[in-house]
């Protein structure tokens, strides 16, 4: 199961965690684990796109992500952040039983 943590502080995104794998389907066909590190992977581009990159600390390894925001009041980060949020949260509705969201 791919475990996704989103910690807020007062009502920001602070860090995104993103651990395992979905086990949907075998490797290279498991489209769960594809939909989620396409929105991660695509989120953490955009960021980047937009100059945003060094308000973000971020390590990208096999079936984990950590994403610490060093500024939650940035807003077009926190937009790009949202958007991730939820993207991931139409893809645990549609596929509860292979990924988790908790908020906290």
């Amino acid at each position: 199961m791919i475990k996704i943590i989103v910690e807020k502080k007062e009502d920001k995104i602070s860090r995104l965690t993103v651990t395992g794998h979905a086990l949907f389907a075998n490797r290279g066909k498991d489209i769960v684990c594809a939909g989620v590190s396409t929105v991660i992977i695509g989120g953490i581009n955009a960021i980047s796109e937009f100059g945003l990159i060094d308000y973000c600390e971020y390590t990208v390894e096999e079936g984990y992500v950590d994403m610490l925001i060093k500024d939650c009041l940035h807003t077009e980060l926190q937009v790009i952040l949202e958007t991730l949020h939820i993207q991931l949260k139409t893809i645990e509705e549609s596929y509860f039983d292979y990924i988790s969201i908790q908020e906290v």
